[in-house]
C-alpha cells in the first residue's frame, strides 16, 4: 500500500518543548498516527497503527533516545527550565 505515511520519528524534549534534544525513527516502514504518554514507571507509552496490520502499544525506555537519564532526572530538568 503506497504511498504511506512512514518513518515515525519520535522527538525528546528535556525542557518542556522549548527545544528537541534528540530524535529517532521508531519504525522506518509503514507507520501512521500515534498517541504518546509518560507511563508511571517513567517509560514512554506509544500507541501506533500499522494501517494494514492493526493497532499496537509499545513501551519505550528513555534509553531508546541514547540518553542514560533516569525518568526523575528528565522531570527535574523540565521543572528547572521554567
Amino acid at each position: 500500500m503506497l504511498p504511506y505515511r512512514g518513518c515515525g520519528v519520535l522527538r525528546l524534549s528535556l525542557d518542556g518543548g522549548q527545544s528537541w534534544e534528540r530524535s529517532r525513527t521508531f519504525n522506518p516502514a509503514h507507520y501512521v498516527y500515534q498517541c504518546m504518554c509518560e507511563l508511571p514507571d517513567g517509560r514512554i507509552g506509544l500507541l501506533w497503527e500499522n494501517e494494514c496490520q492493526g493497532l499496537y502499544f509499545s513501551r519505550l525506555p528513555l534509553s531508546f533516545f541514547g540518553i542514560p537519564l533516569a525518568p526523575a532526572e528528565v522531570n527535574e530538568e523540565a521543572q528547572t527550565a521554567d
